[in-house]
């Protein structure tokens, strides 16, 4: 079966019409369009990857109240980035943040900051991050804003986690973790017996949505109140607007 035959076989089956039927649930422009999209903008490869990923929201989409919806911008680019990824759990990540997208007015865009997040993620960033988000001790500060206690696993169960035993690769993923602000640690350099695994408050949000849900993380995770330890503070520059 070559290439267009697999992309008419894909649009016709069932799989594409319950689909068709969720995203029109959640941003009707979009699957009026969608069977253009998989005939002009995918390849049977990608088409598949996003029928997969409008049908994992399902269990999602059910929970929303009735008119919920996103808007296409958004809608738009979880099909084209999660188009590329064929991984069932990152597919699921992708379907989290569709439906956490939609609300009564569907003019949110807020999700855009972590789908550029997900779109650079490997697999394995994917599960340190998710493993680090469910272990962690989450606390709401008195400021009223979601944070986590320090994390420290061993080894082994980072290994175990991110189905991966190579140190040097576990060094390189967790440090780019870091860079891109959703995990605060990392291997010691000296003794890594202990990892440090501490999901920022970005982390902790970006896991909230990608689970389907739009509650407060506070909420969501029913972190208690707590006092995390001081981190240095952001110097102040005032400006002299009168010059």
């Amino acid at each position: 079966m070559n290439e267009l035959e697999l992309l008419a076989a894909l649009a016709n089956s069932p799989p594409a019409k319950t689909a068709a039927d969720l995203i029109g649930r959640v941003c009707r422009p979009m699957a009026d369009n969608l069977g253009q999209m998989i005939g002009e903008k995918f390849n049977a490869y990608r088409a598949k990857n996003v029928i997969d990923i409008a049908n994992k929201s399902q269990k999602h989409v059910d929970q929303l109240q009735p008119g919920m919806h996103a808007h296409p911008k958004i809608v738009g680019q979880i099909m084209a980035q999660g188009s590329w990824d064929d991984d069932p759990f990152i597919q699921e990540l992708w379907s989290g943040l569709l439906a956490s997208s939609c609300t009564e007015k569907g003019d949110d865009d807020s999700n855009l900051n972590f789908l550029e997040l997900l779109h650079g993620l490997t697999r394995l960033q994917a599960k340190v991050m998710d493993f680090s988000c469910q272990q962690a001790t989450k606390v709401a500060t008195p400021a009223g804003l979601i944070g986590a206690r320090e994390l420290r696993v061993t080894l082994t169960e980072l290994c175990h986690a991110a189905e991966e035993t190579d140190i040097q690769r576990l060094d390189r993923e967790l440090d780019r973790l870091r860079v891109i602000g959703l995990l605060s640690g990392g291997l010691n350099l000296d003794n890594n017996e202990m990892v440090l695994l501490t999901p920022t408050p970005l982390a902790l949000h970006m896991y909230v949505r990608c689970h389907g849900s739009r509650k407060n993380p506070i909420e969501f995770f029913d972190a208690k109140p707590g006092v995390l330890p001081a981190t240095a503070s952001v110097p102040t520059v005032r400006v002299d607007a009168s010059k």
